[in-house]
């Protein structure tokens, strides 16, 4: 095998957890934007947290992406946790 093709079989692996890592992170990011959006919160902000969340935890598995993993992380709780809270505000102040 060429050293050119024992390059790329050492840098795939890296390289799709750096993608799972950017995607927990993107979605993370705008889950934390959007948890304060009314009526939007549930399908924005609470489902993109959990997708952010899985992704991350998947990323952080793997070698490389660490810190775009943990910030996906840290986004995608606080959005969890911001648009519960912001539900069951919303549903309080109603009645």
């Amino acid at each position: 095998m060429s050293q050119l093709g024992q390059h790329r079989d050492s840098t795939a692996g890296s390289q799709q957890s750096n993608g799972l890592a950017t995607a927990g992170m993107v979605c993370g990011i705008i889950a934390a934007a959007t948890f304060w959006v009314p009526f939007l919160y549930l399908l924005s902000s609470l489902v993109l947290g959990i997708v952010a969340v899985v992704l991350s935890h998947k990323a952080r598995s793997r070698a490389g992406g660490a810190g775009f993993a943990l910030t996906g992380l840290v986004c995608g709780y606080a959005a969890i946790a911001l648009s519960i809270a912001n539900g069951v505000i919303g549903a309080l102040a109603a009645s």
